[in-house]
């Protein structure tokens, strides 16, 4: 699962611009300026809390959340994959006697093996999870990595990961209302340099 937030700053744009002597190419180029400073600034600050949120790693939260400006120039859209995160993405898996550990997360149950690809990946058995009360997390490519060798239904296993979408919609929720002012700061910025120079 995917999120995308797109976010027009017309009113801010134009609220700034008022007080500026700027030409219109001065004015586009600090605003596409501030828009890519702005939602830098967002998707930092929200990669940055949802990993101390769910204990992934910052790196691997970075590679989760693009920005782009739009063709206008007055917004911009940011994109972030909500997509469970595998445990292989977070560190070495460690096998013991209970089950699998990577960086602080440990399921009991679970077994680090090939199954469906030539790498070995975290897995559980369906069964097992539900009887030990560990929640199935669900990938949507994993269909897709199915090898034509192996029938699916003969391994009732399940991939292990971490679930960061609830962590991240509420992270995102919360900044999302002072993005304006975080715009209007930065477009400020962007105007005072542009008429300096």
């Amino acid at each position: 699962m995917t999120k995308v937030i797109a976010k027009d700053f017309s009113t801010e744009l134009a609220r700034i611009a008022a007080r500026y002597e700027a030409t219109p190419r001065q004015l586009e180029k600090a605003s596409a300026r501030a828009l890519k400073k702005t939602f830098r600034h967002l998707a930092d600050r929200v990669s940055r809390e949802v990993a101390r949120r769910s204990g992934v790693g910052m790196k691997v939260m970075r590679h989760r959340i693009r920005s782009k400006v739009l063709n206008s120039g007055s917004g911009a859209s940011l994109w972030m994959g909500l997509e469970p995160i595998e445990l292989n993405e977070l560190g070495s898996v460690r096998q013991s006697k209970a089950g699998v550990k990577v960086k602080g997360f440990s399921f009991d149950g679970g077994f680090y093996q090939s199954v469906f690809t030539d790498e070995p990946k975290a897995y559980v058995r369906t069964t097992r999870a539900r009887a030990l009360g560990i929640p199935l997390v669900h990938f949507s490519k994993q269909k897709k990595r199915l090898s034509n060798q192996h029938d699916p239904g003969r391994f009732p296993v399940n991939l292990l990961g971490v679930n960061v979408e609830e962590d991240a919609v509420s992270v995102i929720e919360r900044f999302l209302p002072g993005l304006g002012a975080v715009f209007q700061k930065r477009l400020s910025e962007e105007l005072n340099f542009a008429l300096k120079s």
